[in-house]
């Protein structure tokens, strides 16, 4: 299974409890579509960072198109489908009826048996969903247990969320 696609169940999950919190400037209902559209525009430019790396060596420089307008792209080192370094920039990248803008580094390292996945960012928002989230997450995965630390939309956590 693709790192990618692992993680994105994660993070809905994670985002979704620290959305409970309040945030910066979205609602617990607007961080989550905002969140479902940046996660769906991250799964399609890494899927194609993934392709680039296996024809490349490793190194990615890809822009996907975004499903309503607009691109992302990544910039980086695709190790593996358990390793990978990517600063993804979001322009005017419209998904289900929100537009995306600004930065997220994405970064994961792992193994067969556990991992850990890193978001950095600064993401802003319009149409649907209007605001701005600052994402500054550490999540780690094992067979028998997976911890969430940072923070979300000024949310901080850490959390035990179970296996």
């Amino acid at each position: 299974m693709r790192a990618s696609t692992r993680f994105s169940g994660v993070l809905a999950m994670a985002f979704l409890a620290a959305a409970c919190g309040g945030g910066d400037t979205l609602t617990q209902e607007q961080a989550a579509q905002a969140f479902t559209s940046m996660q769906s525009a991250v799964t399609d430019v890494s899927t194609q960072a993934e392709v680039a790396a296996s024809q490349q060596g490793g190194n990615v420089s890809v822009t996907a198109a975004c499903s309503a307008g607009g691109s992302a792209s990544a910039h980086g080192h695709w190790v593996t489908n358990q390793s990978f370094s990517l600063d993804v920039s979001f322009m005017s990248c419209a998904v289900a009826n929100i537009t995306i803008n600004g930065d997220l580094s994405y970064a994961a390292t792992g193994s067969s048996t556990s991992a850990t996945l890193t978001m950095d960012g600064h993401l802003s928002f319009s149409g649907a969903v209007t605001g701005s989230c600052g994402v500054d997450l550490t999540f780690a995965v094992s067979s028998t247990s997976l911890h969430l630390s940072g923070s979300i939309c000024g949310v901080h956590l850490d959390e035990n969320l179970g296996a």
